[in-house]
């Protein structure tokens, strides 16, 4: 209706507005459809404004197609029970907040690495809280990321299957006690108490060379 909505640059704006200056160089999206407005507003962080991940979230779901990735990530998550949520007071078992290891996942395994995490850890720990740790999901991806497990097939199958069992033995406060006494931390130590866990009471020849893990 002949006026312009400022999404990002508000200070700068403010700034020229200060100095006098009229002419303002901008860049102007004309026709968008609400959910173009989502993902635009969703990816300002690749450029200069720093939006909060819980925002950028809301904002790709608002987006629908235009951000197919977090329709997927979100569809996959329901599927095993679980949600993604910023919310500090929700202290539920299937609440998951680290949406950075999710959207890594998707990026480079796709809905069947999410579906492969997911598996581990619904199986492994119904409903137990710290299943969904940003610590041990940063560690299932370490796993992909290092193996060759994602290819499907009895061998995929037969591995993941085996580490959700040593894992069922466990709990994931454990877990992250024992990933304490490897140097690197993080998801690094998980991934390496994850394969160590792994390998135990196997044959040389089919341990998986935890050494690889960096």
């Amino acid at each position: 209706d002949g006026k312009y909505w400022c999404f990002d640059g508000q200070h700068r704006y403010t700034a020229f507005k200060q100095m006098g200056i009229i002419d303002i160089p901008a860049q102007i999206h004309y026709n968008l459809t609400y959910q173009q407005e989502a993902a635009l507003f969703a990816e300002q962080h690749r450029n200069e404004a720093h939006i909060q991940k819980r925002d950028e979230w809301a904002a790709r779901l608002e987006a629908g197609h235009e951000c197919i990735d977090a329709m997927e990530i979100n569809a996959v998550a329901k599927q095993f029970g679980y949600k993604v949520s910023f919310d500090a007071k929700d202290r539920s078992a299937s609440k998951i907040g680290c949406i950075n290891v999710l959207q890594k996942t998707y990026a480079r395994h796709g809905v069947n690495g999410l579906q492969t995490m997911f598996f581990v850890t619904s199986t492994a720990w119904p409903g137990i809280h710290g299943a969904t740790h940003a610590d041990i999901l940063g560690g299932l991806l370490k796993i992909m990321d290092t193996y060759n497990v994602m290819h499907g097939g009895r061998q995929s199958d037969a591995f993941w299957n085996r580490l959700r069992n040593r894992m069922a033995n466990t709990t994931p406060a454990k877990l992250r006690q024992r990933a304490m006494i490897y140097p690197k931390g993080g998801a690094t130590a998980m991934a390496y108490a994850m394969i160590c866990m792994y390998n135990a009471h196997m044959s040389d020849a089919n341990r998986m060379d935890v050494n690889r893990i960096k």
